[in-house]
């Protein structure tokens, strides 16, 4: 650990040569998470919240609804004769 940053991460060997890889990846994200969450204050991890936040992630789904919102391609109502 360097100025409190993982800089490196060891995996015994004879146990990644014994294991399935589902196995190995479920290991991995489980200490991932773990970290995460020690790392983060309380409430952070989970990100921002609130309407705005929803609104916002509602149109990174959806980029043809994004563009139109922010005027790159015409409405919806405007498209029909």
């Amino acid at each position: 650990m360097t100025h409190g940053q993982i800089v490196d991460v060891e995996m015994d060997q004879a146990w990644v040569a014994q294991v399935r890889t589902g196995e190995i990846e479920s290991e991995l994200l489980d200490v991932l998470r773990r970290l995460r969450g020690a790392s983060a204050p309380a409430g952070l991890a989970d990100g921002p919240q609130g309407p705005a936040i929803a609104e916002i992630m509602g149109l990174l789904f959806d980029p043809h609804r994004m563009a139109r919102r922010v005027g790159l391609e015409p409405s919806i109502s405007e498209e029909r004769p």
